[in-house]
């Protein structure tokens, strides 16, 4: 130190404090790069794992199953039905003259069945089945929809939280070299203690923000693991992020579709929700069919053999082997009035299944309208937010050089910081709102 010159003894400390801020910048990143050190993982990726890990969408492939089922079950209606019964036992009769007689029994008889025709009833039973089947189906796909949505929200959310880490960053970085020079002009005699205490109040909240953003970072992941439906790549991975810079962002918008009516349109062919409703609206069209068709008799072709063991004694009267066949017609005429209320029950169902088509098809053209709109909104706020952005980073500029010429004091400057912190945030949350907006759209539309 004695050997250096005046100007290289001012010089050392700056050097030695430019050394320690990028020491503490790196250390600020160092989290970030043991992060990045995992499997990089795409929201393609992301999307694919949810699809085949999730557990809600296995239960709506159940329920495929399920109903996969019911229509076999129905359909069994058509098929002949074969039975097969069996018994042993005994029999005494008395007669008169206290004259008794006892005998054992062994008996079996196969009953085959075959229906002919029942008006409707079994083949409402079937279509019924049949249209169940496709709403569930239907239902597994906009499951299937549901789950890409809440996907990609919490995908987006995570990229979010990562880029408010830069913007906080910036902030520590602004009010760590503020704090430095602070702390030269109180030394040079120029300004006060006080920009020195507020510099380091500064700076630690700066850093208190930055800590939270990181804590968020954390959160959000755990919520998009939780979407995903497990652990991704053992918690070793790092997302996909897109390489931005602030000033361009308004560049990389995607383009917003402009008429709002071809959506409505669109989603109302398309959204699985809808067609699972209207799937269900036909099956109880198909049940008052079947329930019709109660009020009508059925035919059947009916036989059946038996064949039995007796003794001796009552040889004469038993038969060893019988058959029949028989074209058999049954007609209930009176049930107690339950036929009348199955057949109200089923039309008051089919009413309400068509009410609800309708009532969802205008939640469907609400939920379009809001998701265009708010697309809308975020694209024009990631404009503005760029005009904003770039005119508050001038100010800073401006401010800092008042600041050092001594034309304005440190609240200006302080103003200054925060806005242009505050104009960054604002875009990053303008910018991914956007591609949030663009999900919701799409999951709307039945895209």
């Amino acid at each position: 130190m004695r050997n250096m010159s005046g100007f290289a003894k001012k010089l050392f400390p700056f050097i030695v404090h430019r050394s320690l801020f990028t020491v503490y910048s790196l250390l600020l990143l160092l989290p970030l790069s043991l992060f990045a050190a995992g499997t990089t993982v795409t929201l393609d990726d992301l999307v694919a794992t949810a699809l085949k890990k999730s557990p809600d969408l296995q239960s709506a492939r159940l329920d495929v199953e399920a109903a996969k089922m019911r229509l076999k079950s129905a359909k069994a209606g058509y098929l002949p039905r074969l039975d097969l019964t069996a018994n042993t036992g005994g029999s005494t009769a008395r007669f008169k003259g206290d004259i008794s007689q006892d005998a054992a029994l062994l008996a079996g008889r196969l009953s085959v069945s075959q229906l002919l025709w029942d008006f409707g009833k079994t083949g409402g039973t079937v279509e019924a089945a049949e249209a169940l089947q496709k709403a569930s189906g239907a239902a597994l796909y906009q499951r299937v929809s549901d789950k890409i949505l809440e996907v990609k929200e919490a995908y987006y959310a995570v990229l979010k939280a990562k880029s408010l880490v830069r913007v906080r960053q910036k902030g520590v970085e602004l009010r760590q070299q503020q704090l430095y020079r602070a702390q030269k002009y109180l030394k040079a005699g120029i300004r006060t203690i006080i920009d020195v205490s507020d510099a380091k109040v500064e700076l630690a909240r700066a850093r208190r923000d930055l800590q939270n953003v990181r804590f968020d970072v954390q959160r959000l992941r755990a919520a998009l693991e939780r979407a995903v439906g497990g652990a991704i790549a053992e918690g070793a991975y790092r997302l996909a992020m897109p390489d931005l810079v602030w000033e361009r962002l308004a560049e990389r918008l995607p383009p917003v579709p402009s008429n709002l009516q071809a959506l409505t349109g669109f989603a109302w062919r398309h959204r699985f929700a809808i067609e699972s409703l209207k799937h269900r609206a036909r099956s109880e069209a198909a049940r008052i069919r079947a329930v019709e068709g109660e009020y009508l008799p059925t035919i059947g072709l009916e036989a059946d053999a038996g064949a039995q063991y007796v003794d001796d004694d009552l040889a004469m009267s038993l038969p060893e082997n019988d058959a029949r066949g028989v074209v058999a017609l049954r007609w209930n005429l009176f049930e107690g009035f339950r036929s009348d209320a199955r057949l109200e029950e089923a039309k008051a169902l089919h009413l309400k299944a068509v009410s609800e088509v309708q009532r969802l098809k205008l939640t469907v053209q609400e939920e379009v309208t809001e998701a265009w709109l708010a697309l809308k909104r975020s694209e024009e706020n990631v404009r503005l937010d760029s005009v904003i952005a770039h005119t508050a980073r001038e100010k800073l500029h401006q401010a800092s050089k008042r600041y050092e010429n001594g034309l304005a004091d440190f609240l200006e400057l302080k103003s200054a910081q925060q806005d242009y912190i505050a104009a960054l945030a604002a875009l990053v949350n303008s910018y991914f709102d956007t591609y949030i907006a663009l999900a919701r759209l799409d999951h709307a539309v039945g895209r």
